[in-house]
């Protein structure tokens, strides 16, 4: 099926992204499924959907994708969908990156990030 995206709801505590397809079925993308173990069969069709989003300019795909290669320690997959949300304007990537700074303890770009957030 291929998604073209209205988006519906945004549930902030699970991070649930909810979206209509072309033909109105509601499609839940759960971030669940990223935190899972890769083997998950749902896993590949969570992230094409989550990569389709991106596409779309998705901001919460961007940032989520982000932390899930954080998780996984892919550090250059990480920066590339931080920086894409960050461009995009997403206070919730600015303030991700910056913790990730802060533990790589470079507090310059921690400051930087969090600057940037408030403003």
């Amino acid at each position: 099926m291929s998604l073209s995206f209205e988006h519906i709801s945004n549930e902030k505590e699970s991070l649930n992204l909810t979206y209509k397809s072309p033909t109105g079925e509601k499609v839940d993308l759960l971030w669940e499924e990223l935190r899972k173990n890769e083997s998950s069969k749902k896993f590949d069709e969570v992230e094409k959907n989550y990569l389709e989003l991106v596409e779309l300019g998705c901001r919460t795909a961007m940032n989520n994708l982000a932390v899930y290669y954080e998780k996984k320690k892919d550090y250059p997959q990480m920066g590339k969908f931080y920086f894409m949300a960050i461009k995009l304007g997403c206070g919730t990537a600015m303030y991700n990156i910056s913790l990730y700074y802060e533990n790589v303890e470079n507090y310059k770009e921690m400051k930087k990030y969090l600057q940037m957030g408030v403003e």
